[in-house]
């Protein structure tokens, strides 16, 4: 017994000794995402110091994983590789698949679509504009989903993409005016964690699957809570599974921008 009050002393010291410092893929306006996250702070900090790390773009989000100004992190499979690179991995990873869908008005008749909005720092669009020609279409880079979809809806000769998550965020009168086509599967969600932190916190790991998988919102404010459940994961992406070759040429030159730029 003498040992076992030993070892849950250790335990708590080790949580309390240590700081979660939680970041989010930079899609979504932060402090919209701040919002979104209220429930999971809370829970978190009844166990283990936790606040929310706002990133602006994808230089940030590196800068800030390199400084340590966060250590753990939910992202897609489209950032997976990156951050084990970066030495995270995964803890958690989510039940049901993110999709990416091309949205457009379809209240006013137009003769074609002349412009494409994306996010730049979602990975995903980025490496999938690849396969679109400028001259045919014009690339409009954006910072937030929120930018690309209100352009849709202001302009009918506008199409976005944009994660199919992000739709769950607008009233049902917005949602009648966006058509959604070419939906395509892009992987999962994960919570990723440093390796420095992540076998010493497989207990709160358990404990923050527990949280996804019970969490109750019978208003409805919370859309990504409500959407994503998560289970204990400690393996590899299987959307990127045979394309490593692909994706590596694709972020390296990204990563190696950042890291020989002085912030």
């Amino acid at each position: 017994m003498k040992y076992f009050l030993i070892l849950v002393l250790c335990i708590n010291s080790i949580a309390y000794s240590m700081e979660l410092k939680l970041g989010v893929e930079p899609i979504i306006n932060p402090s919209l995402m701040k919002k979104e996250l209220v429930p999971l702070i809370a829970f978190a900090n009844e166990h283990i110091p936790t606040r929310y790390v706002a990133s602006y773009s994808f230089a940030e989000v590196v800068r800030q994983i390199q400084s340590g100004e966060i250590n753990t992190i939910y992202a897609s499979s489209s950032y997976f590789y990156l951050l084990k690179k970066l030495g995270f991995v995964p803890v958690l990873k989510s039940r049901q698949t993110l999709h990416q869908v091309m949205i457009h008005n379809p209240d006013e008749s137009h003769q074609a679509f002349n412009r494409l909005y994306y996010v730049k720092n979602d990975l995903s669009s980025m490496f999938r504009m690849r396969g679109f020609d400028p001259l045919k279409i014009k690339p409009v880079p954006t910072m937030t989903s929120e930018v690309a979809i209100f352009a849709v809806l202001k302009d009918a000769r506008t199409q976005a993409l944009i994660m199919e998550d992000e739709l769950g965020l607008l009233s049902d009168v917005m949602k009648n005016k966006i058509m959604v086509t070419d939906r395509r599967p892009i992987g999962v969600v994960y919570l990723m964690a440093h390796q420095s932190i992540a076998q010493s916190l497989v207990d709160w790991w358990i404990e923050l699957e527990r949280f996804h998988q019970t969490f109750k919102d019978p208003d409805g404010k919370y859309n990504y809570l409500n959407i994503y459940q998560f289970d204990r994961f400690n393996g590899e992406d299987a959307f990127w599974k045979g394309r490593l070759d692909e994706y590596n040429t694709f972020i390296q030159p990204l990563l190696e921008e950042v890291l020989t730029v002085t912030p």
